[in-house]
């Protein structure tokens, strides 16, 4: 098994930030936090996945590859890691593999990383833990680890992009007003 989980905003702390503030070096430190690394890992590993088989390549992904204003590059490296789960697993089933590649939607969990206080949209990094692990023997290579981050998907993709867009910015500006306040 070859689980990547790994991921942020950058090594820096500097959340919730627009696109053309970021230097050069912020926008590389982000992508290779959340695919660079893991891109490389599970090329370098798949030989001994094949070998040891029937194995699995869990992938963590975000509900922010949906795109996330403030957010813009960690966003975009999350739809790519959507997008190398999806295709990943297609060029190995065409393949006869015995590796299967899953990758996990995340919405708001509450850790280290994130300081949200726990509620109905927002569990324990425990609680999701335990709800994600029991998607693994899924037929699908996409799966959402909570079911309330399954709601949010859907409302996400049923209102129309205007609004959408619109909603999302506010909450992101909000809630990077409390971010920059709690540092």
């Amino acid at each position: 098994m070859l689980f990547n989980n790994v991921g942020g905003t950058s090594s820096l702390h500097q959340d919730f930030m627009l696109l053309s503030q970021h230097s050069f070096d912020e926008i590389d430190a982000i992508i290779n936090i959340n695919l660079g690394f893991m891109t490389h890992l599970t090329r370098y590993m798949l030989p001994t996945l094949e070998r040891n088989g029937p194995s699995i390549v869990i992938n963590t992904s975000s509900q922010a590859g949906a795109g996330l204003p403030y957010l813009s590059v960690y966003s975009g490296t999350k739809a790519f890691v959507t997008s190398l789960s999806f295709a990943l697993n297609c060029e190995l089933k065409a393949q006869k593999s015995k590796i299967k590649v899953i990758g996990i939607l995340v919405g708001s969990v509450q850790s280290g990383g994130n300081a949200s206080e726990t509620n109905f949209w927002t569990p324990s990094s425990e609680v999701f833990a335990q709800s994600a692990l029991k998607k693994i023997g899924s037929s699908y290579t996409m799966v959402t680890g909570y079911w309330p981050h399954a709601v949010q998907s859907w409302l996400m993709w049923m209102i129309p992009e205007f609004l959408f867009q619109r909603i999302m910015a506010t909450l992101m500006q909000n809630m990077a007003k409390v971010t920059r306040k709690t540092l």
